[in-house]
Parts: C-alpha cells; structure tokens; sequence
C-alpha cells in the first residue's frame, strides 16, 4: 500500500520511496528510510495535503509524493 491510502490515526512502517518521487533526497533528510514508523495525523477536506508524523516531526506532503512512499502495516 502506498502511504496516502493511510487513514488518520494508522501507523505503518516505511518500506521503499519510489525514484520517481522529485522530493526522494529531501524526504529522506528528514528521516524517511525503510523500517521508519510514520503514523497519519490527519487530511484535508479536499485529501491534500495530509499531516504525517515521523521521528518527532510533524510534515505535510502532497498526495502525488505520499503515493510514491510504499509502506507496510505492523
């Protein structure tokens, strides 16, 4: 599953972060790596942008970029 599909409040484990994303480098600065527990906090009215919690930061992310992270559940 991809992390956009992420309901608010469920957790997953970051498996791979496609090449294709644009923000792959930037993503991965701020701690997004494979193993990496990243929870949603909430989305938008409109489903974009949705708050993300990883490594104690709170980071909001695109639906075109949140589908490019694939992911896993616990």
């Amino acid at each position: 599953m991809n992390l956009f599909e992420l309901e608010s409040g469920q957790s997953a484990i970051i498996k791979h972060i496609e090449d294709s994303c644009k923000i792959k480098n930037r993503l991965m600065e701020l701690g997004f790596f494979a193993g990496v527990q990243i929870r949603c906090v909430r989305k938008s009215l409109f489903g974009t942008p949705v708050l993300y919690s990883i490594a104690g930061a709170t980071i909001a992310l695109r639906r075109a970029d949140a589908q490019k992270i694939t992911v896993v559940q616990p």
